[in-house]
């Protein structure tokens, strides 16, 4: 896991191709003006999804992780937790969806406080759990 402002995006660079357009995108791209929805950066194998959605209590949530996407997550207003934990010896409690590249698993996290500016990267051993609400910041 990464976690880092979007300004400093560049100390990443060379990790992987394709991670330094995601980041070139998330720096450069006016992301208040896009509107919901999936645009590609680079085919299937680079895109955005643009979200809008009402926060949960932690209670409401799950942790995900993937096996094929790296997954940079930024918020673009307000503020939230994304919930985070290695993958280790949690329990599923959905089995991997192929077609939508991800698990859910139940257990413990850590809380990361999200605002504007700021940006995470999560690797498939990252377990993370987003939208949880602001109550506790």
């Amino acid at each position: 896991m990464i976690f880092d402002q979007i300004k400093f995006s560049k100390r990443y660079k060379n990790i992987s191709e394709r991670m330094d357009k995601a980041l070139l995108f998330l720096s450069n791209e006016n992301l208040q003006e896009l509107p919901t929805g999936r645009f590609y950066i680079s085919g299937d194998e680079i895109f955005c999804l643009v979200n809008e959605y009402t926060t949960k209590s932690v209670a409401e949530c799950s942790m995900e992780a993937h096996k094929n996407y790296i997954d940079i997550q930024s918020i673009i207003y307000g503020k939230e937790q994304i919930g985070y934990s290695p993958l280790s010896n949690q329990t599923i409690v959905k089995e991997y969806d192929v077609e939508n590249d991800y698990a859910l698993y139940e257990g413990r996290s850590n809380l990361i406080n999200m605002e504007p500016g700021l940006f995470v990267i999560f690797f498939p051993n990252d377990l993370h759990m987003p939208g949880i609400s602001e109550e506790k910041l």
